[in-house]
């Protein structure tokens, strides 16, 4: 997919920076993963960050200031939200943040990422309520991927000392005479592609 504009370059950058990795290990094994999905979810990483830890994650996108990469992320969120109009192609992005209960968060920040991002937050009880926390994020995931993706945490990965998941997930659905095809794609930390190329 070609950017509509300079501003995607970073994104794309990372992206091949990302298969040239993953394909490293692969012999010559098919590779399916979403650079955007993964680059998106970094990005509201990075938009919290500060300091060195800013400048390096900023250094992974080739892009030099937050005002740029969100720049970038909007037009990313734009295209998928054009994207999910045509009838033929069902591409749905959700981005969501869970955050403990009484945890603080920046006001500037939850802003950024309601705003640039379309995340929602939710409150959850990590320290008292770990095991029905799971089962509530579980449930969204099966929910915003048509059950495609069941369980994707486990009791063992949420515990009293998490503060903040960030999850971020798209549904692809390709429909037309001759093709049928249903591909899911979901980074939880931290446009699909396929052996280094965008499809």
């Amino acid at each position: 997919m070609a950017s509509s504009s300079s501003t995607a370059t970073g994104f794309e950058h990372f992206g091949l920076k990302l298969y040239s990795t993953v394909g490293k290990n692969q012999n010559g094994q098919n590779i399916f993963l979403s650079p955007a999905s993964i680059a998106l979810a970094m990005s509201m990483c990075t938009v919290g960050a500060r300091q060195e830890t800013l400048n390096q994650m900023l250094r992974a996108f080739e892009i030099s200031t937050t005002e740029e990469l969100t720049k970038t992320a909007e037009q990313v969120m734009r295209i998928f939200s054009i994207a999910d109009q045509d009838k033929q192609v069902q591409l749905k992005l959700a981005n969501r943040l869970y955050a403990q209960k009484a945890y603080k968060l920046q006001k500037d920040y939850l802003n950024l990422v309601q705003t640039s991002f379309a995340a929602d937050i939710k409150l959850e009880d990590f320290v008292n309520e770990s095991a029905k926390v799971v089962q509530t994020i579980n449930g969204w995931v099966e929910e915003r991927t048509n059950k495609l993706i069941r369980n994707l945490l486990s009791p063992d990965d949420v515990d009293s000392d998490t503060r903040l998941i960030l999850i971020n997930c798209i549904y692809f659905k390709v429909n037309s005479s001759s093709i049928k095809t249903k591909v899911i794609s979901l980074s939880i930390y931290p446009i699909i592609g396929y052996m280094g190329k965008t499809i």
